[in-house]
């Protein structure tokens, strides 16, 4: 019950904050068009350039609130299996069902790549999408594989898989595949906070005092 209860307890939180911000912005905006009748944009811009510590400010938190959102969606919701399929067969993970559709070579200057194709189908059976999950065998360093993840993004959650090894020249291979819920968010709040920051310390125009 608490595990259920605390992820509904930060979201929530989460969703104040967001909506708290948003009024904030929505009252500049709003008092700006009431006084000078500016678009919503415009109104928008000239507080960020009049008033940048504030409404910078503001950016910076929804972007600390959207990678807090990341991390629950990681810590509570994230499902994970490892499997062994042979080309053809599928396995369920979540809401997805993943087939592994065969192994894949390609030879580059200084590396071989051996990718496996798996193919993403949700909950209806259409196909979403096609991650390909690497390992990569160097010419100098042949016993020193390096590994490639196959991901598919999107905004509620990412399908993150990783190619273990292979068996019988690719007829069967094995993943370890993770569905990271909310996790682009991680990323989006952090571009907020970096647009934050910039809006924050932006010089702005002084305000002349009668």
């Amino acid at each position: 019950v608490a595990r259920s209860l605390y992820p509904m307890i930060g979201l929530g939180i989460c969703a104040f904050v967001v909506a708290a911000i948003v009024q904030e912005y929505v009252r500049g905006a709003m008092a700006r068009r009431s006084v000078n009748h500016e678009n919503i944009f415009v109104a928008v811009a000239n507080l960020w350039r009049r008033n940048g510590r504030r409404y910078g400010g503001y950016i910076v938190h929804l972007g600390i609130v959207m990678i807090g959102v990341a991390v629950i969606g990681n810590e509570f919701y994230q499902q994970s299996t490892n499997v062994t399929l042979a080309a053809g067969e599928s396995a369920k993970v979540g809401r997805y069902e993943i087939e592994f559709a065969g192994m894949e070579s390609n030879r580059e200057s200084n590396r071989t790549e051996f990718g496996a194709r798996l193919i993403i189908y949700d909950e209806a059976g259409k196909a979403i999408g096609t991650v390909i999950p690497q390992r990569n065998l160097y010419d100098k360093t042949p016993d020193q594989p390096t590994t490639e993840v196959g991901l598919r993004m999107s905004p509620i959650e990412d399908v993150y898989v990783v190619l273990n090894g292979w068996e019988n020249q690719g007829d069967s291979a094995t993943f370890t595949i993770y569905v990271n819920p909310l996790t682009m968010w991680m990323w989006v709040g952090g571009l907020m906070l970096v647009l934050g920051v910039l809006i924050a310390i932006w010089p702005h125009p002084v305000q002349r005092r009668s």
